[in-house]
């Protein structure tokens, strides 16, 4: 069966994708992992698949008041969610993908870990004698000293050494980017617009005005078609990394992927 991707209307897009991501669960849920740094991806993969469907929720569904008088499309919250999606895609590509051995792999994951658990610390320090602190202090440590032993990471420059534990332990966000084969424009260019609604900056406002005064000029669709791409590429991304035949998926859910895919590769 050839796929005929004009058959596929908009609205039926996210059935495909949610049916693709149950495939997937099923597939990851029970995997057998060779080493336990195969356990965060599925807890990403998760995360995401989790943020996806509330983009969609309030995409189609509205949001309500308590009442339940009065819908609202809430515009800035998508475009957020989205952007958590795109980063934790990224943050997977990095530490799962781009690594070029097993050990470098197992480098970058510790490097997230250890960055986490300094960042609770952190956050606790006004109560170093609560047993959270206490946790993250001691979670901290163990993944330092793991660290450390690494011959991979011994094997690096003293400085960016002392970089990767206590500076920035991953590139630039568009420099990660870069490596996912995404266009300048569904990439780098997609992601500071994801942003403007993040970091309230004005444009976003400006934006989110010009729409709220008419519905009808939104287009309910192509709010999502970055999500529906960084999908895609995550999806892709899963088959690799457990090895899964994609097989697996219908003609249709492989031809709404491949159609993203090229979608993906376009600069305007």
């Amino acid at each position: 069966m050839v796929y005929d991707g004009s058959k596929i209307k908009n609205g039926e897009i996210k059935y495909l994708f949610d049916s693709i991501f149950q495939k997937i669960t099923d597939k990851i849920v029970n995997y057998p992992p060779s080493d336990n740094s195969l356990y965060w991806s599925h807890v990403m993969f998760q995360k995401f698949k989790i943020q996806y469907y509330s983009a969609l929720q309030l995409t189609y569904n509205m949001t309500v008041n308590p009442r339940g008088q009065y819908e609202y499309l809430d515009i800035a919250s998508i475009n957020s969610i989205i952007r958590s999606c795109f980063e934790t895609f990224l943050i997977f590509e990095h530490i799962y993908i781009h690594s070029r051995t097993s050990e470098e792999r197992d480098l970058r994951l510790l490097l997230f870990q250890h960055d986490g658990y300094r960042s609770g610390r952190k956050l606790l320090e006004r109560d170093k004698s609560s047993n959270e602190y206490r946790k993250y202090a001691q979670n901290c440590r163990i993944t330092r000293e793991k660290i450390e032993r690494m011959n991979f990471f011994i094997s690096l420059p003293i400085e960016e050494r002392h970089k990767l534990l206590f500076g920035k332990w991953r590139p630039s966000w568009s420099d990660i980017i870069k490596e996912t084969g995404l266009s300048n424009l569904m990439g780098k260019s997609e992601y500071a617009q994801l942003s403007l609604y993040a970091h309230n900056n004005f444009a976003a406002l400006y934006t989110l005005d010009y729409y709220y005064q008419d519905l009808e000029k939104y287009n309910f669709d192509a709010i999502n078609l970055h999500l529906y791409i960084v999908s895609t590429y995550f999806v892709y991304s899963i088959l690799h990394l457990f090895a899964i035949r994609q097989s697996i998926f219908s003609e249709d859910e492989l031809g709404i992927m491949k159609e993203f895919f090229l979608i993906s590769k376009r600069e305007s």
